[in-house]
């Protein structure tokens, strides 16, 4: 339950943050949280938040990590890295490390999802070491699991294995931080062949993720156990995960990202055959794909 957003409008935030004192902390909060529920309105909320927040303050910088934050869900990471950049900034001229740990742990996922690897795994290792001695232990455990989602990501599966293994005692008492692990480690072990460990692990994300009312990371869980039953030769069933996981996506408000499932829904029905079908949904996913930034699945 959001406690301090619950449901106000922009409008209504704004008109909140110029009336008196407010709590950041407690409105980034409640802002990071929306991002997986209503993405459109956690963006809105989180520009009031930052507009409404003194330059150079703690509070902006708080105010910039939940943008941040709900910018990476809508796919626009190059404005999340300005605000990390920021914020960053901010952290530094305050001396406050344990921030700087957790902005770097943020910044991660951007620089990932950009294709900047080296930037991203040095991200992850100096967040780990900011956050390690500042005693931050559940937020280091977090950067372990992001510093595993890099290495996957540059072909080092077995070592991403051991980053997650590593953040799993860290973090045992999390359900959310441990479904996101489990949905990491799943990725991993398909890079490896291991398929049926693989979908285990994902089943055992999406259902912690679907009772949580996490509807953008269920989405992305659904759309890779597709992936997964599409490379089994589970086509039909394949098909069902995906119309899912767009469903999810849709509901979230994250329409560049159901494209780009329908684009994958398409690569899987191609490869049975069905060529019709397939052209319907490429040229369906290809009108959106750009418009929303992503241009390297338009091409």
């Amino acid at each position: 339950m959001l406690t301090t957003v619950g449901n106000l409008t922009a409008d209504q935030l704004r008109e909140r943050l110029s009336t008196g004192p407010a709590d950041f902390a407690a409105l980034a909060r409640d802002v990071r949280a929306l991002a997986v529920q209503d993405l459109p309105r956690a963006l809105a909320l989180s520009h009031e938040l930052v507009e409404g927040s003194a330059a150079g303050s703690g509070d902006r910088l708080t105010a910039l990590l939940a943008r941040a934050h709900a910018r990476g869900y809508a796919n626009q990471f190059e404005p999340a890295l300005t605000d990390l950049d920021d914020a960053a900034s901010i952290a530094d001229s305050l001396r406050l490390d344990a921030e700087l740990g957790n902005v770097l742990l943020v910044m991660i996922q951007p620089l990932a999802r950009l294709g900047r690897l080296d930037e991203a795994e040095a991200a992850a290792r100096r967040a780990i070491a900011k956050l390690d001695e500042s005693a931050h232990r559940l937020q280091a455990g977090k950067a372990r699991v992001n510093l595993g989602v890099v290495l996957r990501m540059r072909g080092k599966a077995a070592a991403a294995l051991e980053a997650f293994d590593a953040a799993i005692p860290i973090l045992s008492e999390d359900r959310m931080a441990c479904a996101m692990i489990q949905s990491n480690r799943a990725e991993a072990l398909l890079n490896l062949d291991r398929f049926e460990e693989s979908r285990v692990a994902f089943e055992e994300a999406l259902a912690v993720f679907a009772a949580q009312g996490a509807g953008h990371a269920a989405a992305m869980v659904e759309g890779n156990l597709a992936d997964l039953l599409s490379r089994l030769g589970r086509v039909d069933d394949a098909v069902l995960r995906f119309e899912a996981a767009q469903a999810r996506y849709q509901t979230a408000g994250a329409l560049g990202d159901v494209a780009r499932l329908q684009a994958e829904e398409a690569e899987a029905l191609l490869g049975v055959g069905a060529a019709r079908r397939a052209a319907a949904l490429y040229e369906r996913a290809a009108s959106h794909l750009e418009p929303a930034g992503m241009a390297r699945e338009a091409a």
